[in-house]
């Protein structure tokens, strides 16, 4: 806690800037920390007492260590990354988005063949005509699959997530990620602010190119808005995760105290 405590003064007198919400979520972070190391010193404890302080607790010692560190969460990210596999390939979309715009721009073409000697003007129009169809319906069919992927995305996530619950050094993991702004729904929160900015490019594009022509050109992107900043959070399922450390933590004293008790009265 100190060390924890200790490095946020540190950074704070480096002169980096650390808002309230970020503080927030960091104390948080070192209170499951903390929770989480009290567990295994009691697993530790625990099998303490069931081998009886044998030679050999040392190395059941080392293999629960191994188990509890890197095993459970690597099982709980190939699990994941099972049911990743199992969406919509991000190609396929893609393709289908390609194919809705490749499909207006045809008609384009058609257009301009029946029509070799049409007007400048005219084509023009036909030009905004054809923009604007593509944006009440190709571009909203494409938006609506990305959407939708997203979306599939999430719900593995959140099964990720529930998941992690179980097991409390897996949700350290996931916590972890979250709590330094990596996380799995911090990518989610990159895709939106893309999309987002897209759609204003859209628009943008729009407005120049046939409303606006005699205005003075300016840039789409202002200040640092072509860099992403993603955020520090705590998962919706925090508090169930220190819930669940503490029941384990509980259950695992249960078990040790009176048996280490008699152990350490022994002369």
């Amino acid at each position: 806690v100190l060390l924890g405590l200790g490095c946020v003064a540190g950074v704070r007198l480096g002169g980096i800037a650390v808002s309230p919400p970020e503080r927030s979520v960091f104390l948080h972070y070192l209170l499951f920390l903390v929770l989480l190391l009290d567990l295994i010193y009691l697993v530790g404890m625990l099998t303490t007492v069931l081998l009886r302080f044998r030679r050999v607790f040392f190395l059941w010692l080392f293999a629960v260590w191994f188990v509890c560190i890197f095993l459970v969460p690597e099982v709980s990210r190939v699990s994941v990354f099972n049911r990743s596999q199992a969406l919509e390939p991000a190609e396929k979309v893609n393709l289908e988005k390609f194919r809705a715009l490749m499909a207006l721009e045809k008609k384009f073409r058609d257009y301009l063949k029946v029509n070799p000697r049409a007007p400048l003007d005219q084509i023009r129009r036909m030009q905004k005509q054809f923009a604007v169809q593509f944006i009440n319906s190709s571009y909203l069919m494409n938006s609506a699959l990305e959407t939708k992927y997203l979306r599939e995305i999430e719900r593995v996530i959140r099964g990720h997530e529930r998941q992690s619950l179980f097991f409390p050094t897996s949700y350290y993991h996931f916590l972890a990620g979250e709590a330094s702004g990596k996380g799995y729904y911090g990518y989610l929160d990159f895709m939106d602010y893309i999309m987002t900015l897209r759609n204003r490019f859209i628009q943008f594009y729009l407005a120049r190119r046939y409303a606006d022509v005699d205005q003075p050109m300016e840039s789409f992107v202002k200040a640092e808005e072509n860099v992403f900043h993603s955020r520090s959070r705590l998962p919706r399922t925090y508090w169930l995760g220190v819930l669940a450390v503490v029941l384990y933590g509980a259950a695992v004293l249960g078990v040790t105290y009176r048996p280490l008790r008699r152990q350490i009265a022994r002369p």
